[in-house]
């Protein structure tokens, strides 16, 4: 006769009275309770409204799964934009499910296995309004005899109008990690220009012979919010981001020594008190410390070339010499030119530009440079008029 753990023996004698999988197949693992912040903003849902939080979570919630995929090198449990890791990737972990593995013949528990979901996307293009999100299932056998389990996705457009690709679903591998399933996202827009999608994904697991009714649900995989717009960011295009997420230029780590003298001015101007500084909300957060002093870009193309005028000016006043070349602004529905030696920062494109900027002078072509990754940068990351945005001249 086997060895038998007397506490594994206790549940499973405890087990054999037999329960419906949907009453009680289903017991959760309880995860720390998070402390809850006030919340950022209301989302009407038709007859109801959600609210999504800012929460605090502690390093309990956020897990490395990096097995699962390089986004779920952090992965966080709850409803929290916290599991955002930029402007196109994510990673939610479901509360461990532990499920009621039964015997077909006789109906009774067999075995137990804990069931985790990581919900995520992680190579979405910013230029294209069909957005992948994907899943991917851990179980672990807790005790007792295999069986078959089967996992099938319920995908729900809670704000905005939007479609999914089919899913059918995966047979869970007891013991492993299930290969990689993806769900396409294809957003309505209509005649709008921006429009918010808010998708929910819930899961139903069960045993194989069992019907749909005697699934047990696990309500808890976060998909951010997504915002898709056209003509936005630049003319002529379209895409989507998850707006939450803090759009940084990093153009130290972008331009390297090209942009050395860019880097130093943004750096010296930065420190002097002009915004736009980034520090993260907690050590890997994608999302913004609350109260750093942003920028906000500008498509006001007339204000644009006022900024520009001024900082012009101000070059011309600093040391008495005309401007040499064409002064890019960075906006992206205008060609870099050729350059000049006059930089500015905050910069034309910005709200924060013109009359109040830090101005200095610069070889052209490091001037033109930047002003092209930063055109770049608004186009990538799909900053929109009055999106508020950050600049790293950190090297990481």
């Amino acid at each position: 006769m086997r060895n038998i753990n007397i506490a594994l023996f206790t549940s499973a004698i405890l087990a054999s009275t037999i329960i419906p999988a949907h009453a009680a197949g289903a017991s959760w693992l309880q995860p720390p309770t998070p402390t809850i912040s006030k919340p950022d903003k209301a989302i009407s849902t038709g007859s109801a409204v959600v609210r999504t939080k800012r929460m605090r979570i502690s390093s309990a919630e956020i897990t490395n799964a990096s097995d699962i995929s390089a986004a779920c090198s952090r992965a966080v449990e709850g409803r929290t934009d916290e599991v955002l890791r930029s402007r196109t990737a994510f990673c939610s972990k479901s509360v461990p499910l532990e499920f009621q593995i039964k015997s077909q013949e006789t109906g009774f528990q067999i075995g137990a296995a804990k069931v985790e979901i990581y919900t995520y996307a992680d190579d979405n293009k910013t230029n294209t309004l069909s957005w992948r999100i994907k899943y991917r299932v851990r179980t672990t056998m807790l005790w007792g005899d295999a069986g078959q389990i089967k996992l099938s996705p319920v995908l729900t457009c809670e704000l905005g109008n939007c479609h999914f690709s089919h899913n059918a679903g995966v047979m869970l591998s007891l013991g492993g990690i299930t290969p990689e399933q993806t769900i396409v996202l294809t957003p309505t827009m209509g005649s709008t220009a921006k429009d918010e999608f808010h998708a929910a994904i819930s899961y139903q697991v069960k045993n194989t012979f069992e019907s749909d009714g005697d699934a047990a649900s696990i309500d808890s995989a976060y998909i951010p919010l997504l915002r898709c717009d056209v003509n936005q960011a630049k003319n002529g295009t379209a895409g989507c981001v998850f707006p939450a997420a803090a759009p940084v230029f990093k153009l130290a780590a972008l331009g390297g020594e090209e942009v050395l003298e860019s880097v130093r001015h943004i750096g010296a101007a930065q420190i002097s008190g002009h915004g736009g500084a980034f520090q993260p909300a907690m050590p890997g957060s994608a999302l913004a410390l609350e109260g750093l002093n942003f920028l906000n870009r500008t498509r006001d193309t007339a204000l644009i070339a006022d900024n520009r005028k001024k900082t012009k000016e101000m070059c011309v006043e600093l040391d008495r010499r005309p401007i040499k070349g064409d002064c890019p602004t960075g906006d992206t529905d205008e060609a870099p030119g050729k350059g000049c030696d006059c930089d500015e920062y905050p910069f034309a494109s910005s709200a924060q530009g013109g009359s109040k900027a830090s101005v200095r002078r610069i070889t052209s072509g490091d001037n033109r440079k930047a002003g092209a990754l930063l055109g770049s940068f608004f186009l990538r990351e799909r900053v929109i008029n009055d999106d508020k945005f950050f600049v790293d001249v950190s090297s990481n």
